[in-house]
This record gives C-alpha cells, sequence and structure tokens, in this order.
C-alpha cells in the first residue's frame, strides 16, 4: 500500500525515512542517527535492542542505501555488520542559524527567561546519553560562578522517565538554582539569539551521530566546549575545547577559563556552501549507486 501510494505521487526515491522494499522500484535511504547501544545498552531495554539490531538488517536487505552522518559513526555499523557497512554512505548533517538581522538583543533575552548573569548555553535534550551530569558536578567545584549555564530542550527520555526529576533533584540538594537555568524548549530564533550572545555552547554528550550545536557554533563564530567523543573530534575546529565526559574538574576548569565574551559574526557564506554541498552529496550518493536492482 506505501509503495503503490509513493508511485502513484510520482515519489521515485525516500530518503531518511523507512525503506520500501527489495522489490519496489522506489529507492529508499534510511537513515541512522547512532548506534549508542554498543556502548550504553543499559539505556535501553533488551527488547529495543533487539528491534534496533533487526531493523538494520531489514535495511541491508530491503533499502538501497544506508545514510549515517558521520565516519565514526559508520565505523560502529562495522562493529554491528561488515554488509551494513558496506551498503552504508556517510552524508553529515547541514545546520543552519538564523540571519543577523533576526538576533533578538540580550536584554530582550535576559528579560524574557530572566537571565541574571553572562551565560554559556547547554542546547541538549534531557535524553541519558546527553550527559547533563557533568556540567552540574562541574558546577558544584567551582564556587559562586560568575556566570549561568542556561539549559535549552525536551526535559523528557521515553527510556529513562526518571531521569529528569532525578537531575532536577541534585539540582535542588547541591544548590544550583542560581548557576544552572532550565528553559526547556525555546522557538528557534530565541535559541539562535541565546547562542549568539552566549559565552559559548557546551555539548557534554556520550554519544552523537553529528553535533549539531557544534556546526552551529562555528557558523555563529562561538566557541564550543565538546567531549571528546570520537564524533565531536571529526567535526573539529580551532574555537573548539574538549574535555572528557566524565572529567567535571576538568570542565570548569574550562568554564572558568572561558568567561571573557567575545564579539562574533554570522558565517551566513559558509552556512549556504554547506547547505550546497549536502545537497550535491546526497545526489552523488542517488546517482553513483548501482546497487539497486529496479
Amino acid at each position: 500500500m506505501f509503495d503503490n501510494f509513493l508511485k502513484k505521487n510520482k515519489i521515485s526515491i525516500l530518503s531518511h525515512s523507512g525503506f520500501t522494499g527489495k522489490n519496489s522500484k522506489v529507492k529508499s535511504y534510511p537513515w541512522f542517527p547512532d548506534f549508542q547501544e554498543l556502548y550504553f545498552p543499559e539505556n535501553f531495554s533488551f527488547k529495543k535492542r533487539i528491534l534496533r539490531k533487526i531493523n538494520i538488517f531489514l535495511a541491508i536487505k530491503h533499502s538501497t542505501k544506508i545514510i549515517v552522518s558521520s565516519t565514526s559513526v559508520q565505523k560502529d555499523l562495522k562493529k554491528i555488520s561488515n554488509d551494513a557497512y558496506n551498503k552504508s554512505a556517510v552524508l553529515k548533517h547541514t545546520n543552519y542559524v538564523i540571519k543577523l538581522n533576526k538576533i533578538k538583543s540580550l536584554r530582550y533575552l535576559q528579560k524574557k527567561y530572566n537571565i541574571k548573569k553572562k551565560y554559556y548555553l547547554l542546547p541538549n535534550h534531557y535524553w541519558v546519553h546527553k550527559n547533563h551530569i557533568v556540567i552540574l558536578k562541574a558546577l558544584t567545584v567551582i564556587k559562586e560562578p560568575a556566570f549561568q549555564v542556561i539549559s535549552t530542550g525536551m526535559c523528557f527520555d521515553h527510556r529513562k522517565p526518571e531521569h529528569f526529576s532525578n537531575l532536577r533533584k541534585y539540582i535542588k540538594d547541591k544548590e544550583l538554582t542560581d548557576s544552572y537555568k532550565i528553559l526547556g524548549v525555546v522557538p528557534f530564533p530565541d535559541l539562535c539569539s541565546l547562542m549568539y550572545h552566549s559565552l559559548a555552547v557546551i555539548n557534554p554528550s556520550k554519544s552523537e551521530g553529528w553535533g549539531n550545536s557544534a556546526d552551529q557554533a562555528t557558523l555563529l563564530g562561538k566557541r564550543a566546549i565538546l567531549s571528546n567523543i570520537p564524533v565531536h573530534k571529526e567535526q573539529k575546529k580551532d574555537n573548539f575545547n574538549y574535555f572528557k565526559p566524565n572529567d567535571y574538574k576538568g570542565l570548569s576548569k574550562i568554564l572558568v577559563k572561558n568567561i571573557i565574551f567575545k564579539k562574533n559574526k554570522i558565517n551566513i557564506k559558509k552556512q549556504i556552501n554547506l547547505q550546497n554541498n549536502y545537497i550535491k552529496n546526497l545526489e552523488t550518493i542517488i546517482l553513483n549507486d548501482k546497487s539497486f536492482k529496479a
């Protein structure tokens, strides 16, 4: 039924979605964000781990090509299946930010979100692998920080429903409410504006398919303070600082050292080039692919 729907609507290629089947004339390029279950199986139920693996083997059989977002994730795929690895292609994300004239003033943000100090931005959903706890531990080391950490993102992880409430309790018990502020999900223009006026963007994650916030920080001319996981190293730029994901003492030193604000400019030209390259790379993957037999 799905295959007939696609053909009826003259859709010949399906990307970053499911797969259509080995006998379909519609090419399919499913995207796998990451394979964090290899390193953190405790974050998934046994059933979920099995289903994730089955989905990979179904993609081997039924898709045209498997899309991943980084060389690091592609190497992880090889640990699961050589066939999947051989059928995969790397297509790195393209990120974008709003134009300079759309950036909202710092005064507007301070008033709307009750921001009282210079701040670092932590734009991560509250998923367990995003590793917010290392930031909180780092703040306990710094006595009376001259900055805040502003957190944005969805406040729920369906895998670990108790995760967010545990972090909230930690914040209260350690008296971090003045130095750590949770905003939840904010409008994208506000997110870009918060990035633009921040001291730096932080991503302490233990697993990523591609670090979107690191890219966005670069487009905005901002520093990025990142966990030293393989994909973040793959994205390496001159304005990146790295720390070990569990090294909260090392992170605290980086935070104290980087509290001098630097003016920045949005790199619109680079953003346009990235978007054009993404389209060209996807076209190359599709047009050069000879594995699909129609």
